[in-house]
C-alpha cells in the first residue's frame, strides 16, 4: 500500500499538482479492502490468543513476502 501511496504521489507530481492536500486526506481515512492484512485476534483452544492476518486477497510472492515482513514487525515490536 505504501508503493501504490507513493505511486499516487509521483502521478500527482507529474501532472503538475500543487496542492497534494487532498491526497494526504484520503490516505488518512483509508481503509484496505477484506483480504489485505486485516487481523484478528482468536481464541485459542488451550487458552490465550493468537492473531490472525489475513492475506487472502491476492496470496502471490511478492503479497506474501510482504505479508511475512509484516509480521515479523509485528513480533519484534511486541518483543517476542
Amino acid at each position: 500500500m505504501v508503493g501504490n501511496s507513493l505511486a499516487v504521489l509521483a502521478a500527482l507530481h507529474a501532472l503538475g499538482v500543487q496542492d497534494t492536500e487532498p491526497a494526504f486526506e484520503a490516505f488518512e481515512s483509508f481503509q484496505a479492502l477484506p483480504g489485505r492484512g486485516e487481523t484478528a485476534a482468536v481464541a485459542h483452544p488451550s487458552g490465550g490468543q493468537v492473531h490472525l492476518i489475513d492475506e487472502t486477497y491476492n496470496a502471490n510472492p511478492s503479497s506474501m513476502t510482504a505479508a511475512l515482513q509484516s509480521l515479523a514487525a509485528r513480533r519484534a515490536e511486541a518483543g517476542r
